[in-house]
């Protein structure tokens, strides 16, 4: 286990949570709280080659996505909305430097 304090970075807790995982068991997925949608975590995510889920935090550009999204999925059977899929690229915000 990784100790963690004021100086652990999300990078660090991030990858000794999955190295100590991977000693134990495969890992097919990670589910993740919005708490880790952040560059800095996903960046890690896709380093160790993990696949995962989390929420995104709402915001501005989310509302938008989410908005976009459901003018579409008025065009599809109720059954069918629940399975669309939406790709979402990080970026950092301007004037937000990148911690990783």
């Amino acid at each position: 286990m990784h100790p963690l304090n004021q100086f652990t970075t999300g990078r660090e807790f991030i990858t000794s949570l999955v190295k100590t995982t991977r000693e134990y068991t495969d890992i097919k997925i990670l589910f993740l709280d919005r708490g880790f949608f952040n560059l800095e975590s996903i960046k890690c995510l896709n380093d160790l080659q993990i696949n995962f889920v989390m929420p995104a935090v709402r915001n501005p550009r989310i509302e938008k996505i989410i908005d976009d999204f459901e003018k579409r999925c008025k065009e599809f059977p109720y059954k069918q909305q629940f399975f669309l899929v939406r790709e979402y690229e990080m970026r950092k915000e301007r004037g937000v430097k990148d911690r990783t």
